[in-house]
């Protein structure tokens, strides 16, 4: 299956099964947002190319900074 032309943003992606998974999805040509609370994960991440917003999911802050980043 190609996934070219579609968006899907993984949270969770610094680790564990999302980080396989936004391998695998990009390998599938999909545009890959990955999500993940540590700053310096996320940060290898956008230096393997993928488009990356930095939020923890369990505080409120963290889901407005998801929200913002996908604005």
């Amino acid at each position: 299956m190609r996934l070219t032309g579609k968006a899907i943003l993984v949270t969770g992606a610094t680790d564990g099964i999302g980080a396989v998974l936004i391998e695998q999805l990009r390998a599938k040509g999909a545009q890959v947002i990955a999500s993940g609370r540590s700053a310096e994960k996320i940060a290898a991440l956008e230096a393997k190319g993928f488009e990356t917003i930095q939020a923890d999911l369990s505080k409120p802050a963290g889901v407005d900074a998801l929200l913002a980043g996908l604005g």
